[in-house]
Parts: structure tokens; sequence; C-alpha cells
């Protein structure tokens, strides 16, 4: 990390993180992000158990870790995951229209403040915990099912 000045300042113009520079006016937000990434909230025994549960529906997908939790994938598209507390699922565009409206305090997952990811849905804890989640489960492996594979990254 290194840090660069402005001519008229003696406050960093820049800020050089991993080969990446960060512009000043990025700073406050980019602190704010390597906070909440130390927050890291294990899953519940609970939870973990109910993902166990779950995930037998679909014994056809690998299991992996994403974000230091366990996820489902197919063709090497994550499709469930869990998150701190809560279960995460990749949904179509109907289907996540129709889930949230379904479920209207479902909301779509950011893993950093600002930082949605495109078709994840957060599963309500009340929906998680009871049997309506199944489908919605199912049909999130459907949809995994029409994407493109991913291809193997190199080692």
């Amino acid at each position: 990390m290194a840090l660069t000045s402005g001519a008229a300042s003696s406050r960093p113009a820049c800020l050089i993180v991993n080969r990446s520079v960060v512009f000043f006016e990025q700073v406050d937000r980019v602190c704010e992000t390597l906070a909440d990434m130390a927050s890291f909230v294990k899953s519940s025994p609970e939870m973990l158990t109910r993902f166990d549960e779950l995930a037998a529906l679909v014994d056809d997908a690998d299991r992996r870790l994403m974000f230091g939790y366990p996820s489902l994938t197919l063709n090497g598209n994550m499709f469930m995951s869990l998150y701190e507390q809560s279960l995460i699922l990749r949904l179509s565009d109907d289907d996540r229209r129709e889930f949230t409206g379904e479920f209207g305090d479902a909301v779509e997952f950011s893993p950093m403040p600002g930082r949605p990811m495109k078709s994840y849905v957060v599963v309500p804890a009340e929906v998680t915990a009871g049997a309506a989640v199944e489908r919605w489960v199912l049909r999130s492996r459907a949809y995994a099912e029409t994407l493109p594979p991913k291809k193997p990254k190199r080692t």
C-alpha cells in the first residue's frame, strides 16, 4: 500500500492497494467496505443444518465455499449459499419478481454495501425455516441449469 500526495494539499490524492489506484474520493468508501469485510459472522449450527437439508433436494450440485460460507453450484454457477445468518438464492428475473412479490421483505443480496450481486436474493428467515423455501431452491437450481457452464479456473 502506498500514498501519493496531491500538489495543493498534504492530504493524499490517491491510495494504491495491490497495484490498484483508489482515488481520494473513494477512500472513505473503501475503508467502510474493509471494515464491513472484517466483521465476519459465522452461520449458526442451525443454519448449517438447514442448508444441508435443502442441499439434499439438489444432490447433483457441487458443494463449495463462497465468501467462507457453504454454497451449491451447477456447472460452476452458484445458485444457493449461506451468508452470515441468511440463505441466498439465485433466481431468474421472472422468478425474482415473483419471489419478492410473494415475500415482500426479500431483498437483493449485497455481500458488501453498494455491491449487489445481480440475480441473487436474501431469503427471509421465516421462509428459510419453512417448507415454502423448498420449491424456490428447486427453481434456483433449474435457473442455474439454463446458464452457460463456467470454464474451470487455471491453477
